[in-house]
């Protein structure tokens, strides 16, 4: 597929000129994700252009990184699903299926000030390692500035943390119940992680018996 002049690689490349002569960079410094997304990106958080996200590092060098963020929940879940018999290469549909189910968010580009914005709010807040805001929550808690850094509303990101409390602890419990011994207390989640779910139980079963 091609993409029309002012989009894609070629679009991209005009903008990171333009960025560079526009600030006065001596070289290209932290552009990771630059060419991940299209020149007229913005940011889903801080709703910030290529353009705005954009300045010189302390080496004079230009920086302008987009990072992919998602929800960190999730990076727990395998492990469960692995406690369980139940790995990826053998029924991936079915693992992606549970493991889908306990992510608020889907895996997306942020700028690089969000990026650094998030971890912080959560430290603020006292959130857990495995806790992600969301991009329309990390929107609600930053303080946007052209071509500058984040500023954090400590106290909104702590109404935010607080009013997402009891949907995490509906998702932990849902998590422990994954790794109980009796299939019948976990929610079902779709037919065919069920399905892989009870068979991997049976199969346990079977197993703990011959031993």
């Amino acid at each position: 597929m091609t993409h029309p002049v002012g989009y894609g690689p070629e679009g991209n490349a005009r903008v990171l000129i333009k960025l560079k002569d526009n600030l006065g960079a001596k070289d290209i410094g932290a552009i990771t994700g630059f060419f991940e997304v299209e020149p007229y990106w913005r940011c889903p958080c801080c709703f910030r252009s290529k353009m705005e996200i954009a300045r010189l590092d302390r080496h004079s060098n230009l920086l302008c990184a987009i990072v992919s963020h998602h929800d960190h929940f999730t990076d727990n879940v395998g492990a469960h699903l692995h406690k369980r018999g139940i790995a990826r290469q053998h029924n991936p549909d079915a693992f992606d299926a549970i493991e889908k189910s306990f992510e608020r968010f889907s895996r997306l580009f942020i700028c690089q000030d969000c990026n650094v914005a998030e971890p912080q709010a959560k430290a603020m807040v006292g959130a857990g390692r495995l806790f992600s805001f969301a991009p329309h929550e990390i929107a609600g808690f930053i303080k946007v500035t052209p071509n500058s850094p984040h500023e954090i509303d400590r106290a909104r990101a702590q109404q935010i943390y607080d009013a997402l409390k009891p949907s995490m602890q509906q998702l932990a419990d849902r998590l422990r119940a994954i790794g109980r011994a009796s299939i019948d207390e976990c929610e079902p989640i779709a037919q065919a992680a069920w399905r892989v779910l009870k068979e991997a139980n049976n199969n346990r079963g079977l197993k703990e018996a011959a031993e």
